[in-house]
């Protein structure tokens, strides 16, 4: 198996352990009996347990598409569905795995929420192109709301976390205050 196989494979079979039992419960022991691999093998591809956590995001934020703008999607959908590969992956991780990914970043920096140039870029056209056409009653810098934007979905995932007492998921939530953010006009999108 190649070396980039074998890091994959890692990886991979880890998040799957982790949504099963829980963070916490699996150790680097399990991981590698399920890799069929050693000890000594996991940490040649993987620094730590923790860094697993580091891997996920990075890779589900590599993963970001954005679509070229079609006619038929409003601005406000487009924003949508370029932050729908972020959400999917933090709902279908759970909330043990999500919570070990808050902490592992409030105890040092892995990089997990930094910003991607060109992901933000591609939000701030959006922004511009909505607030042109009328879709968007905020009129703020399109830069400015961007940031806005970014922090409010990490606010709203931490938010999600600790408070998990609605029945919403936290892409809902995300897309109900992305709305009132934005003062998105309903007759134009």
């Amino acid at each position: 198996m190649s070396r980039s196989n074998t890091k994959d494979k890692i990886i991979k079979t880890a998040y799957e352990l982790f949504r099963i039992y829980g963070y916490k419960s699996v150790s680097v022991i399990d991981i590698c009996q399920a890799c069929q691999i050693t000890k000594p093998t996991f940490y040649k591809y993987i620094e730590s347990k923790h860094t697993l956590l580091k891997y996920y995001f990075t890779n589900m934020t590599a993963n970001l598409v954005v679509k070229k703008e079609k006619e038929e999607l409003s601005y406000y959908d487009l924003i949508i569905e370029a932050f729908s590969g972020y959400y999917g992956p933090i709902e279908e991780m759970g909330l043990d795995l999500y919570r070990q990914v808050i902490i592992s970043n409030l105890q040092k920096s892995m990089g997990t929420y930094d910003d991607d140039d060109q992901f933000n870029s591609t939000i701030e056209q959006l922004i511009r192109s909505g607030q042109e056409k009328g879709e968007f009653g905020n009129k703020a810098d399109a830069i400015f709301l961007t940031n806005a934007i970014l922090s409010l979905s990490l606010g709203s995932a931490v938010n999600w976390y600790l408070n998990k007492t609605s029945d919403k998921s936290i892409f809902t939530i995300f897309q109900d205050e992305l709305g009132t953010l934005l003062e998105v006009n309903k007759q134009e999108s």
